[in-house]
Order: C-alpha cells, then sequence, then structure tokens
C-alpha cells in the first residue's frame, strides 16, 4: 500500500514540476538564484550581493516564459541598472539550497529553465519522503494497516496545494520535511519511551528545524 501511494505522489509530483511554467511559484526566481549561486559561486551567497550578468539571464528566461505577464513590470533590459527578480532569500539557512545546488553542479552548461526543473525535481524527492514520514507518524498514531494511516497519507499524495508547493524551487519544502520528521519522533517518544536514539535524532531535528 505505501508502495502505491508512494507512485502516485511520485507521479501527482511529476504533473506538477512540468505542468507549471518556470518561475510561477512563489519567489522561485530567488530561491533558484540561492541554490544557483551555491553552485556556480560558493562563498557568494550574501545579503545584498548579486551576480547581475546571472540575474539579467534569469530575468530574461523569466519573460520567455511569461512571468512578468502576472507578476510584475519586466525590467528595462536595454539599460543596465540592477535587474529585480524579486525578494531576495540571502539571509535564509543553507541546508535545503544546498541540496538543490547539487543538479545544478552537473548542468552548468544548460539552460536555466532545465536547471529549474532540475532544482523542482530534488523538491520532489523530499516530497517522496515526506509522504514516507507521513506513513510512519500515522503508523505510530493509529496502528500499521489502520485505514486511518492509509487514508490520510493517500490524501497528503493528492492534496493539490500541498503538491504545488512541495514540487516548487522554495526552502518551504525544507521546512515542510524538517516538521514531519519533528512529529514522528516526538509521537515515537510519546508512544515508546526516550532512547538515546531518540534523544539524538529529537536533537537533531531541532537543530534543523
Amino acid at each position: 500500500t505505501l508502495q502505491a501511494i508512494l507512485l502516485i505522489g511520485l507521479l501527482q509530483g511529476i504533473i506538477f514540476t512540468f505542468i507549471v511554467p518556470p518561475w510561477w511559484h512563489n519567489d522561485e526566481p530567488t530561491h533558484f538564484e540561492y541554490a544557483w549561486l551555491m553552485a556556480n559561486r560558493p562563498g557568494f551567497v550574501q545579503a545584498g550581493k548579486t551576480d547581475e550578468p546571472m540575474r539579467r539571464d534569469l530575468a530574461m528566461s523569466m519573460f520567455n516564459y511569461g512571468y512578468y505577464d502576472f507578476y510584475r513590470l519586466p525590467p528595462d533590459f536595454t539599460t543596465n541598472k540592477p535587474v529585480y527578480i524579486g525578494a531576495s532569500q540571502a539571509s535564509d539557512p543553507p541546508l535545503y539550497y544546498w541540496f538543490v545546488s547539487l543538479p545544478l553542479r552537473l548542468l552548468k552548461s544548460t539552460g536555466y529553465n532545465i536547471q529549474n526543473y532540475a532544482g523542482r525535481l530534488i523538491s520532489v524527492l523530499i516530497f517522496l519522503i515526506t509522504i514516507y514520514i507521513t506513513w510512519k507518524t500515522l503508523g505510530e498514531l493509529s496502528g500499521d494497516g489502520h485505514p486511518l494511516q492509509w487514508l490520510t497519507t493517500l490524501f497528503i499524495a493528492l492534496l493539490p496545494g500541498l503538491t504545488d508547493t512541495m514540487t516548487s524551487i522554495s526552502n518551504d519544502v525544507g521546512a515542510v520535511l524538517a516538521f514531519s520528521v519533528f512529529l514522528w519522533i516526538g509521537i515515537s517518544i510519546l508512544n515508546h519511551g526516550l532512547t538515546w536514539k531518540r534523544i539524538i535524532g529529537l536533537i537533531a531535528i531541532l537543530a534543523i528545524c
């Protein structure tokens, strides 16, 4: 049953990955920028510091995919003024962006649209891990095999709003996974008591959260 739900989640994730045009998720351009800088400009991610040639190329990709038809006025590409692509994410913790940067390190010569899809697929992987953690958590609450376990996990896998978020390039994806793991460990402690393994897991996930 779990394998079937994970397969459904994978198909749902792939559909949302490719049906939503690049950059159309909330603040996705600047989340992508953070991961791209980690992959291409180590040590460059600082508040107020930008790679202007990269931003200009990214803004052109956003323009080509209709981003500016819905979100804001397009920048003036005929001048050398700094290009605004959205609120910077440079002050955010780096863990999620490090994972997204991994495929970008291998795709440096490809277009930003291809790199966008690669980053989204990392989020899909995190989505599948979240579905698995949901299954484990509900097993702690209701017992393995209880209808509540598979019904709720399937609901999570099919929920459009959650899938839309969990297939974007956004650190919200990492936050959902981190808190899901925290719930699983916390409920395990309530059910089975403290062990060194659970204490270490709790401390680690609190730090990540």
